[in-house]
């Protein structure tokens, strides 16, 4: 089962990473979003991914519903 399989990876992560230090200077960022369904369709939840162009690092990330707040990120 999916689900079964994301808690295990979830429990194998480690709690702690190491980031590595970048140059310093100008980024250029690409937002990615996705929406699903939380329980019932009256719940409808989104994931915002904020990615370096260069290095398709997660910089940055937003989970939650779509409110009035985050059309200003």
């Amino acid at each position: 089962m999916l689900q079964d399989y994301v808690n295990k990876k979830s429990a194998e992560t480690p709690r702690e990473i190491k980031v590595l230090d970048k140059p310093k200077g100008k980024m250029t960022i690409e937002c990615d979003e996705m929406w699903s369904f939380v329980e019932n369709k009256e719940n409808k939840q989104w994931i915002w991914l904020a990615l370096d162009t260069k290095t398709r690092e997660i910089v940055g990330v937003y989970v939650g519903d779509l409110g009035y707040q985050l059309s200003y990120i």
